[in-house]
C-alpha cells in the first residue's frame, strides 16, 4: 500500500504576525512590542446606487478608500505610546509582517485615532490602538530588529491625584479619542490628509473604599470640590498630566465583595 505524504499547509496563522515601525519605507524595521491581536482593515467606502424601478441595487461604486490598523499589545516602550497620543504625529511607516517570508502589509503615515491603556494590579500594561493610515500596500522590504519581549508591569506605573500618589488602586484605565477626520483626494479616491479635531480624554480608577468622603465632597454646595491634577506615569514617561474632575462615582457591591469604588475622571487634555 502506498502512503501519501501530506505537505504542511501554507495558510498563515495569527501567531506568526509581528508589528514594526520605521522612518523610511525600506529601512530597518523596529519591533513595537508583544502584540496580542492585530486587525488590518481597508474600507473601500462603497457607494450603493439605489433607485426606483428596481428592488436591488443598480450598481456599487468605489468611494473613498480608508486603510486602518487596529492592534492590542503589551506595552514595553512608553515613548511609543506617548508619541502617538496627540493624533497629530504620524508613524511614517507601520508594518505587519506575517511568517518568515515577505507576506504582510505596510501602512503609510499612520495616526493614532482612539488609544486606550489599562492595567490591573499584578498584571502587565495593555494598550489598544486604532491607527488611521493614508495608504496601504504590500509589505516593504528591509531588515527587522530583535523582538521586544519584556512588557511593563503594574509596578512600573504611578498614579497620582491632586499631587498625592495613589497606592490603593486595583485597576486603572484611560482612553484618548482624537476624533480624526480623513480628507479625501478628489482625483483618485485616496486620502489627501488626516487631521485631528477635538480631543476627548478620560480615565477610571478602581480603588479600595474605606469611607464615602468623596461622595460628600461632590454633594457639597457650600464648598464645592476644586478641580485637581491627575497624572499617570509609565516608567519615567508622563502619559497624562492634566486637570480633571470626577464623573459619576459608583461602588456596586454584593455581600461577598470588599467594597471598591469606581472613580471615573473627566480630563481636560493630555497635558
Amino acid at each position: 500500500m502506498l502512503l501519501r505524504r501530506n505537505t504542511l499547509s501554507n495558510i498563515l496563522g495569527g501567531f506568526e504576525g509581528k508589528v514594526y515601525s520605521s522612518t523610511e519605507e525600506d529601512s530597518a524595521k523596529t519591533n513595537i512590542g508583544v502584540v496580542t491581536r492585530f486587525n488590518p482593515l481597508v474600507d473601500p467606502g462603497n457607494i450603493e446606487v439605489r433607485g426606483t424601478g428596481r428592488r436591488g441595487l443598480y450598481n456599487i461604486l468605489l468611494g473613498v478608500r480608508e486603510p486602518r490598523f487596529e492592534i492590542d499589545m503589551l506595552l514595553q516602550d512608553p515613548t511609543f505610546l506617548d508619541n502617538i497620543l496627540d493624533g497629530q504625529t504620524a508613524l511614517s511607516f507601520l508594518h505587519l509582517k506575517v511568517g518568515s517570508g515577505g507576506e504582510g502589509l505596510t501602512f503609510t503615515e499612520a495616526f493614532g485615532n482612539r488609544i486606550t491603556g489599562s492595567c490591573k494590579a499584578g498584571d502587565a500594561v495593555n494598550a489598544t490602538i486604532e491607527f488611521w493610515a493614508k495608504d496601504c500596500a504590500a509589505l516593504a522590504s528591509g531588515a527587522t530588529t530583535v523582538d521586544l519581549d519584556t512588557p511593563m508591569r503594574w509596578s512600573d506605573s504611578v498614579v497620582s491625584v491632586d499631587g498625592e500618589t495613589v497606592t490603593d488602586w486595583h485597576e486603572w484605565r484611560f482612553e484618548v479619542n482624537n476624533n480624526l477626520q480623513r480628507l479625501p483626494n478628489v482625483i483618485e479616491g485616496g486620502t489627501r490628509a488626516i487631521k485631528g479635531r477635538h480631543r476627548n480624554v478620560s480615565a477610571t480608577l478602581i480603588r479600595d473604599l474605606d469611607d464615602y468622603a468623596k461622595y460628600v465632597e461632590l454633594m457639597s454646595v457650600a464648598a464645592e470640590m476644586a478641580i485637581f491634577n491627575f497624572t499617570l506615569t509609565l516608567g519615567s514617561t508622563a502619559i497624562i498630566s492634566s486637570n480633571a474632575r470626577y464623573g459619576v462615582l459608583a461602588s456596586p457591591s454584593g455581600p461577598e465583595d470588599l467594597i471598591a469604588k469606581q472613580f471615573p475622571l473627566e480630563i481636560l487634555d493630555l497635558t
